[in-house]
């Protein structure tokens, strides 16, 4: 019958297309395998082009975009390295390899507290991960480093402190001893600056701050929003305080000012939110304390 005919028509119309379907996916894995030999060679650029090639032949492939996202790792291209991990993810939510993709790529990027916070998931998903654990511990050394501390001030916080969090505090008390007995030895003069802006760097500071007089070193302590800089000469202290309180640097007002003023509750020590203290912060996911009994009250100051 007519029926019959037009059914028949539609199944093998539907064998068809599966079987394309399959001739694609084919195409794509000879593709990606060519791209496989050629990254394992080092030839990294070939191999990203098979495996942009693969994805066009199978675009939901989500490995596809995890082994260009190493390519493109290697190459030292971490914009384009990240967005591949975060594509392959999208894909396929929690892949374990893409999060280490994307940590590599975001380490590339000096991003090195988002790093550590994707090794951490990796070693939720899988505890017993040596590699994630050893990841997770350059990501936060680079991390440490990256705010002035050497390698040496790193490895020990990470050593002898079992968080992030511990290890910054540890360190931000060593720093205040350490400007302390600095000062007093070599007659160096420190300033606090605070509320510094997750992309505001150790050069910036430099560049920033070097404008008032020569400075010895600065300690940034990016997870407590801010920075010690150390001044040869009290003058050049003076003309920084006087001269880079109030500006706004990265789109944050910045507070500088000599450590631990007597009257003002230091929000770096206390964790406090510096914007909660002053102009009122609007994040819903704020780290820092919101003490309803402190809003506003070094608004003046």
């Amino acid at each position: 019958s007519k029926a019959h005919q037009e059914e028949e028509v539609s199944v093998k119309t539907a064998e068809e297309e599966a079987a394309e379907e399959e001739e694609i996916k084919k195409r794509s894995r000879e593709l990606a395998g060519i791209g496989f030999r050629l990254a394992a060679t080092g030839q990294y650029e070939k191999a990203v082009g098979f495996f942009t090639d693969a994805i066009k032949h199978h675009p939901k492939e989500f490995r596809l975009f995890g082994n260009r996202s190493l390519c493109y790792e290697r190459m030292q291209q971490y914009e384009k390295a990240l967005r591949d991990a975060d594509l392959a993810l999208s894909l396929e939510p929690g892949w374990i390899k893409g999060l280490f993709r994307k940590g590599k790529a975001l380490c590339g990027l000096k991003r090195y507290y988002q790093a550590s916070l994707v090794y951490l998931e990796v070693m939720d998903l899988d505890g017993s991960s040596v590699e994630a654990r050893q990841e997770l511990k350059r990501a936060q050394t680079l991390h440490l480093m990256e705010m002035g501390f050497s390698w040496a001030e790193s490895s020990k916080a990470l050593e002898t402190h079992t968080t992030m969090e511990k290890a910054i505090e540890w360190l931000f008390d060593e720093v205040l001893v350490f400007l302390l007995s600095a000062s007093a030895c070599r007659k160096l003069f420190p300033v606090w600056a605070g509320v510094l802006a997750p992309s505001v760097t150790y050069a910036m500071l430099h560049q920033l701050f070097s404008r008032a007089g020569t400075v010895y070193s600065i300690k940034m302590l990016l997870e407590q929003q801010c920075a010690f800089v150390n001044y040869t000469k009290e003058e050049a202290c003076v003309r920084a305080v006087q001269g880079f309180n109030g500006m706004v640097v990265e789109g944050a007002p910045l507070t500088v000012r000599y450590p631990s003023p007597t009257g003002v509750t230091d929000p770096c020590r206390s964790r406090e939110c510096f914007f909660w203290r002053t102009t009122g912060c609007t994040r819903s996911d704020c780290t820092f304390k919101h003490d309803p009994n402190h809003k506003g009250v070094d608004r003046d100051r």
